[in-house]
């Protein structure tokens, strides 16, 4: 579980690169990346330390954020606010970092 806190880290500083170049644009979009990714990163720190429901909450919660991010990202790209490979790579990189949340909120307890 570690590894997806390290890559939630690792994306923060491309993610807020992207929001700069965003908020040229679109501010409002740039703000929703602003504040979507960092709760992405709250809610799995809080959820490596709940047990039972309130954990599947906090890791639900951090993937509904993270699939704003993604969202954010997807229209950026689709208006041509952002170009390139690199918001391709982290809307790559947040696609698969949503999916180990979901796997993290919907597995099944033995």
């Amino acid at each position: 579980m570690l590894r997806v806190v390290d890559e939630i880290v690792e994306l923060a500083p491309v993610l807020e690169a992207q929001a700069k170049v965003i908020a040229r644009h679109s501010p409002e979009l740039a703000k929703q990346l602003r504040k979507a990714w960092p709760r992405v990163m709250c809610n799995v720190n809080e959820g490596m330390h709940r047990m039972g429901g309130k954990r599947t909450n906090r890791f639900d919660d951090a993937m509904g954020e993270a699939r704003e991010a993604h969202g954010v990202l997807r229209y950026a790209l689709a208006c041509g606010f952002i170009e390139g490979e690199q918001p391709k790579w982290a809307l790559d990189r947040v696609d698969k970092i949503t999916a180990t949340l979901y796997k993290l909120a919907h597995r099944r307890r033995r």
